[in-house]
C-alpha cells in the first residue's frame, strides 16, 4: 500500500469516527471508538514485546561474546 493511500485512508477513518461518535453519537461510532481502542491496544503490546525481545536478543549476544 502506497504512503499517500494509508494516510488518506487513516484521516478518513479518524474522521468518520470522530463525526459518528462525538457528533452524531450513533452505535456505529462507538464500534469505529473500539476498534481504534484495539488498534491503540495492539500497537503498545507490540512496542512493549519489541522491546523486550530486543533486550533479551542482546544479552544472548553479549553472553556468547565476552
Amino acid at each position: 500500500m502506497k504512503k499517500k493511500t494509508f494516510w488518506l485512508l487513516a484521516i478518513g477513518y479518524s474522521l468518520l469516527t470522530f463525526l459518528l461518535h462525538n457528533v452524531l453519537d450513533t452505535f456505529l461510532g462507538e464500534i469505529l471508538m473500539q476498534i481504534s481502542y484495539f488498534g491503540l491496544l495492539y500497537v503498545v503490546v507490540w512496542f512493549i514485546y519489541s522491546i523486550i525481545s530486543f533486550g533479551i536478543k542482546q544479552f544472548i549476544y553479549n553472553r556468547k561474546h565476552k
